[in-house]
């Protein structure tokens, strides 16, 4: 009764329903779905059936106790009425994908697991701005910068899977105070958890998931459920190593110079779409060690001018819509300029592969692998027509 009455509770705030929206929704009074949600009455199964329909979740999900997670990293700009449930299903997605790893034998170490002692022995010693070197080495680690060069990062979730972090998208939390977390290796990690919402843009998507990188690497000793508020300091570190790791140093020489001969505005969209990061990044790095004056105005340049080229303002959170014009393919060949990043740009990988392998070596029954891919049996046998080996 009292996890029924708490996966109720939780739920139902998380979608911000009220109680009366629900008890509709499920065709049950008021009073006696707010006596289910007391604890103080026991409903019938066809009423919790169409209690989990009107929520969206197996019936399961409401009577089973949520697992819970104690290292995370879970901090937000607002509090988020959706935490506990986000929390409750990182928790679910994370035990779905180690069972894999141990059912497979395919546990992956912490490839990153060296930079925690250099950021340590860092710190000690009292060095500056250890959030680039631990890009920097980062970006060793990954055969990123390797003594012929430097490589642009293609496909994030599928570099961090490979180095032994765990990439989650879980149902979409529709806000832009939350980006994303990080759980850290007690609780099934090291993990990176984004929030794919569709109006935040895949560039951020991408940041969140190297600025999570950075919070697993550069502070490990804040992976506390219980706090809530966001640390300045920690969130600027985390900043910085992303930007340094997704925008190595080489390349964005190489790059803001090739652009030289164009507008300001110009050049940051050029700019942005060669590394798939928002422009806001690109900004940043341009304008570091300027003056706050000329920083002032670099910012308020590129705002004038997408309201010129657009119409409208821009806001901090989105990203311009893309120009077609030869003066954006600053590169020798066309084909080196992206094109605008949709949601295939980021994807995780591992665990799909993961199922299907279990599937074929007959592991797990499809009711499990629909289960753990979060679809419908329907929808799994779809998606088995379409496995096709080339």
């Amino acid at each position: 009764m009292e996890t029924l009455a708490a996966n109720l509770r939780r739920l139902r705030v998380a979608r911000k329903m009220s109680q009366g929206e629900l008890a509709e929704n499920a065709a049950l009074s008021r009073v006696g779905y707010r006596n289910v949600e007391k604890g103080a009455a026991v409903p019938r199964v066809d009423s919790l059936l169409r209690l989990a329909a009107a929520l969206g979740v197996g019936l399961g999900e409401l009577l089973v106790e949520a697992p819970t997670l104690t290292h995370v990293r879970f901090r937000a700009a607002k509090k988020l009425a959706s935490r506990a449930d986000v929390l409750a299903t990182v928790a679910t997605e994370l035990g779905h994908y180690t069972f894999l790893e141990d059912l497979l034998g395919q546990r992956l170490p912490f490839a990153f697991a060296p930079i925690l002692a250099m950021v340590a022995e860092g710190r000690a010693a009292g060095e500056a701005d250890i959030a680039k070197k631990a890009a920097i080495a980062a970006r060793r680690i990954a055969h990123l910068d390797h003594d012929g060069g430097s490589e642009i990062v293609r496909n994030i979730g599928g570099l961090l899977e490979a180095h032994g972090v765990k990439v989650l998208m879980p149902p979409a939390v529709a806000t832009e105070a939350f980006f994303g977390l990080s759980v850290a290796a007690e609780d099934g990690g090291p993990a990176v958890v984004v929030n794919t919402w569709e109006r935040i843009s895949v560039e951020r998507w991408i940041f969140t998931a190297a600025h999570e990188l950075g919070h697993l690497l550069l502070h490990p000793g804040a992976y506390q459920v219980r706090a809530t508020d966001e640390e300045s300091a920690e969130e600027a570190e985390a900043d910085r190593f992303a930007s340094y790791f997704l925008v190595p140093e080489q390349l964005f020489a190489a790059e803001v110079a090739a652009t030289k001969g164009l507008p300001f505005f110009d050049r940051i969209i050029a700019v942005k779409r060669r590394f798939g990061v928002s422009w806001q990044t690109i900004v940043a790095r341009m304008t570091e060690g300027a003056s706050a004056e000329r920083k002032k105005l670099a910012w308020m340049s590129f705002y004038a001018t997408h309201k010129k080229h657009y119409g409208r303002s821009l806001s901090k959170k989105e990203e311009p819509e893309p120009k077609v014009s030869p003066a954006f393919f600053v590169s020798s060949r066309a084909s080196d300029e992206p094109n605008r990043l949709e949601s295939v740009d980021f994807v995780e990988e591992r665990r799909a592969r993961l199922v299907r392998e279990a599937l074929d070596k007959s592991l797990i029954t499809h009711a499990k692998a629909a289960e753990i891919l979060g679809i419908t049996l329907l929808e799994l046998r779809e998606r088995e027509d379409e496995w096709i080996d080339a």
